[in-house]
């Protein structure tokens, strides 16, 4: 029990961290930018604060144990923890939402968030998943 409130905490931290830097890229770009403005943007102030990550990560889909030639592109995998969903629409929907939870069980991870950067205020557009 105790170590997984450790390992809670320390991802916490390391989402704090994220959010952070994605901050610093909305504050600096604001909405109306391409998303991939805000993909390369976000993966830079990553490794400006020395956070690793993995861009672009792809899932595939599996069939019993095999997988699929479908699949998904992660945007970006911190640190092989957290999943981070970078958007540039109008607003976060429920789809967006189970797009998130769709990437969490493809990737066997539990913590993720949906940045959208087109919201006019930064906390707005961001949406904290946590698959159990």
């Amino acid at each position: 029990m105790l170590l997984h409130k450790m390992e809670s905490d320390s991802i916490t931290s390391l989402g704090d961290q994220v959010l952070e830097a994605a901050q610093a890229v909305h504050h600096r770009f604001g909405p109306g930018k391409p998303k991939l403005t805000y993909v390369d943007a976000l993966c830079r102030e990553l490794e400006l604060r020395e956070i690793p990550f993995e861009r672009e990560v792809w899932m595939a889909e599996e069939l019993h144990g095999l997988p699929l030639n479908v699949g998904y592109a992660v945007d970006i995998v911190v640190d092989g923890k957290i999943v981070v969903d970078v958007m540039a629409a109008r607003r976060i929907t429920r789809d967006d939402e189970g797009r998130l939870l769709a990437l969490l069980s493809l990737s066997g991870l539990h913590f993720g968030y949906c940045v959208n950067f087109h919201a006019r205020q930064f906390e707005a557009g961001v949406r904290r998943l946590i698959k159990n």
